[in-house]
């Protein structure tokens, strides 16, 4: 854990298919939780919307691109 770190603020997706089951990802290699699973999402970039953020990084995952997106909070 970072020590006197600042929040970074991230946006995180519910994305579910048709038959109600919510899509998950296996986080890569990296240095935060290797193998562990999490929703899609990441970081805001600097002068961009929470939505403009969670449909960029849906795309980086996944290659899907977003087309419906609706907020749910904070």
């Amino acid at each position: 854990m970072l020590k006197n770190a600042s929040p970074i603020p991230v946006a995180r997706l519910i994305i579910k298919n048709t038959r109600g089951k919510i899509m998950i990802l296996r986080r890569a290699e990296s240095e935060y939780a290797t193998g562990s699973w999490c929703l899609p999402g990441g970081k805001v970039d600097y002068g961009d919307t929470v939505e403009q953020s969670a449909a960029r990084e849906l795309e980086e995952e996944t290659s899907l691109a977003c087309n419906s997106l609706r907020f749910l909070f904070y």
